[in-house]
């Protein structure tokens, strides 16, 4: 039947059709100013009345947002498209889903080794663990308490920055006697392990440094202070790990996981590593 063909009676305001089909009367108003559904006005009260027609635009419209396809999109494909047009709109946002699935699942691996990460280091305070480290690239923006702030060091770091939760906020610590002697507080910045620097086309040109895969002595700390760690700090890491032979002089490196919060003071966990040979 043909909108022209509509009877009085087959026409119904807002509030049935709201009731009849289970959209709230807001989503209704809001499809009218997207140009998906043009209600008429019921001359003797200037209340919205609808078509069988509009009523079939909006049962649509609901099953293509339930696709997370855009209003913008959605409005041609119950007013103006054709069948070949409406299949490539859905072809794309097929497309579209399975990219941002495989990227969830991305996320959701990131967020299991952390949970994973965050279990050890809890349990690990004051003991040690060997585990198998990748390579990774490193750039510090503050070194001996300063920041090293350039635009190439910017650059790089608000790219990283765009690949949360893969990026990490980490320190590295020159622990020879002149450095501890002169009371060097680390190198801090963000690193990226090798192969999610390589799937996500991340800059690693200078400044970044690059750390080969090592075997490494594992520890964390939990501190009572955000800010650079100190030497007796350091030298209370160096004892737990209990600085081996097989360790490759001068180095420790480390991650901040998080922040805990107790009745007294927040507590600032990091893991740290002593790469052996």
């Amino acid at each position: 039947m043909s909108e022209e063909g509509v009877n009085k009676e087959d026409k119904i305001q807002i509030g049935e059709i709201s009731s009849l089909i289970g959209t709230p009367s807001s989503t209704l108003r809001f499809y009218e100013t997207h140009g998906i559904i043009s209600p008429e006005k019921n001359i003797e009260n200037n209340y919205r009345v609808f078509t069988p027609a509009q009523s079939c635009n909006i049962l649509m419209s609901r099953m293509y947002r339930s696709y997370d396809l855009k209003l913008e999109e959605i409005s041609g494909m119950v007013t103006t498209n054709t069948h070949d047009r409406n299949l490539e709109i859905l072809k794309t946002q097929s497309e579209t889903l399975e990219k941002e699935i495989a990227k969830l699942k991305a996320v959701q691996k990131a967020l299991d080794s952390y949970i994973e990460l965050c279990e050890i280091a809890a349990s690990l305070q004051g003991m040690t663990r060997v585990i198998d480290n990748p390579g990774y690239y490193f750039i510090g923006n503050i070194a001996e308490g300063k920041l090293k702030i350039n635009s190439g060091i910017k650059t790089i770091v608000k790219q990283w920055m765009e690949h949360l939760p893969f990026i990490k906020y980490s320190v590295r610590i020159d622990c020879s006697p002149k450095a501890m002697q002169e009371g060097d507080i680390g190198n801090w910045g963000f690193s990226v392990s090798e192969d999610l620097a390589d799937k996500y086309r991340l800059n690693v040109s200078a400044p970044v440094q690059y750390y080969k895969p090592r075997k490494c002595l594992m520890t964390a700390v939990r501190r009572s202070t955000a800010s650079f760690f100190t030497q007796p700090e350091i030298q209370q890491i160096l004892a737990v790990l209990g600085n081996p032979e097989s360790a490759i002089p001068n180095e420790l490196y480390g991650h901040f996981l998080g922040i805990e919060h107790s009745e007294k003071e927040p507590a600032y966990l990091y893991v740290i590593y002593l790469p052996i040979k």
